[in-house]
């Protein structure tokens, strides 16, 4: 564990990430980051939990806990998939549209508006 000057540069290069996560509840930001710069996530049920899979539509690809058999042949069948992330999903998990439905007395400033805002920027037009 560690940390990088620049995140983004990992989440543009991978086309998979992955989350076998088995304990621990909360949205996981790591992976809103992902799907926004275009990975598929593939995560275990605990690990996708928080997340709205219906936004996440094919960009989040949900394994029964422990069934690391079916975990691995998802990253074989999703290796070579390509595939759009919805408006919907810039629009839902947008730091503004968070902070106007959430986080009402949070006051955002130009240091925390985060990875999401830079990606969704191409559909402000």
């Amino acid at each position: 564990a560690g940390f990088v000057d620049n995140v983004e540069t990992y989440f543009k290069a991978a086309d998979i990430f992955l989350n076998p996560v088995q304990s621990g509840g909360g949205v996981k930001t790591k992976m809103v980051e992902a799907i926004a710069f275009g990975s598929i996530v593939i995560a275990t049920e605990t690990g996708a939990s928080g997340l709205q899979k219906m936004l996440c539509a094919e960009k989040l690809v949900v394994i029964k806990d422990n069934n690391w058999n079916e975990f691995a042949q998802s990253i074989i069948d999703n290796a070579k998939i390509e595939s759009i992330t919805s408006k919907a999903y810039y629009d839902y998990y947008f730091w503004k549209f968070i902070k106007l439905h959430y986080c009402s007395n949070f006051t955002f400033s130009n240091n925390n508006l985060g990875v999401l805002e830079r990606c969704s920027r191409h559909f402000d037009k």
